[in-house]
């Protein structure tokens, strides 16, 4: 299936359906994927399939879409919609496009309204990183570092799950958890601190 797409230069794109095979990756591309995002985009590419045609110069040398490339080759898919131009890119019109289509994405991510409608393990599942909802975890030194477990505990211990309703609401949880760290650093577990905090403040068991 070919379809045209027109522009305002002397270009003229169409699509066509490529053999993914054939298609050769640009040796000068300075995008980078990780396996992390790799792993990420390939899971979209199964479940959604291919929502955005790659981009390749006329003899089938990705301009962009490289990341794509390599995660329909781990999904074993053979075929794929690519922009294919009417003529041949020279190696600068190739070049400024490639980091054109990597760099030049419209908008920003809007966080907190994120955050509002997915929890973290939803988007952390999308693809987005810590760094990417401003949470970095070493800021609050969260670990129960000195706690090596106690044989003699014979009390059933119960686990809970937090939903936070936005990005602010567990960003004052984990300060708040930082805050018990430092004031009861005598104490090894959340637990323990978050007893005595109650305790200290007139919390009391029925």
């Amino acid at each position: 299936m070919i379809q045209s797409v027109m522009t305002t230069s002397d270009l003229k794109w169409s699509v066509e359906e490529l053999e993914v095979s054939s298609l050769k990756e640009y040796e000068f591309n300075p995008r980078i994927i990780t396996p992390e995002k790799l792993k990420h985009l390939s899971e979209s590419i199964k479940r959604f399939g291919v929502a955005e045609p790659l981009v390749v110069n006329r003899d089938l040398t990705i301009v962009g879409g490289h990341g794509r490339k390599k995660a329909l080759t781990l999904a074993k898919i053979q075929r794929v919609d690519c922009y294919i131009p009417n003529r041949i890119l020279n190696e600068a019109e190739v070049d400024e496009l490639n980091i054109r289509l990597n760099k030049n994405i419209a908008g920003d991510f809007d966080m907190e309204m994120l955050s509002n409608r997915f929890n973290i393990e939803e988007l952390e599942d999308f693809g987005f990183t810590p760094t990417d909802m401003g949470i970095d975890y070493r800021e609050f030194d969260l670990s129960d570092d000195h706690y090596k477990g106690d044989d003699k505990l014979s009390i059933p211990q119960i686990s809970y799950s937090l939903v936070f309703d936005n990005e602010s609401q567990q960003k004052l949880w984990y300060k708040f958890l930082k805050d018990l760290k430092h004031e009861y650093s005598d104490m090894d577990t959340h637990s323990s601190r978050i007893d005595k905090f109650l305790k200290d403040n007139g919390i009391k068991e029925d």
